[in-house]
């Protein structure tokens, strides 16, 4: 069985339960989250962790209730396309 946790912070909520999946026999685990989140911890986990670019907020017109609705659904589609790219390398979803 595979398991794919996405977090912006990654690993967030997850750590224990990545971590203790990923030594389970017969499972794989793939963590994804923001790069630049990433960029600071290192190297601590025994799976592999991936980090997709999210692209900054802009400052496009609208009402301002709306920027952070817009900041998640620009996330959304960063992680849509980071998931296209493991797709097309062969890790994980199959």
């Amino acid at each position: 069985m595979r398991f794919l946790f996405i977090h912006q912070n990654f690993p967030g909520q997850f750590k224990l339960l990545a971590t203790w999946l990923a030594q389970q026999p017969g499972l794989e685990v793939l963590g994804l989250g923001d790069a630049a989140n990433l960029a600071g911890q290192g190297r601590m986990f025994s799976f592999p962790v991936l980090g997709y670019k999210a692209r900054p907020r802009t400052k496009a017109p609208g009402h301002h209730y709306l920027a952070s609705f817009e900041t998640a659904i620009r996330r959304g589609q960063d992680v849509i396309r980071a998931c296209q790219e493991i797709r097309a390398q062969g890790l994980c979803l199959t």
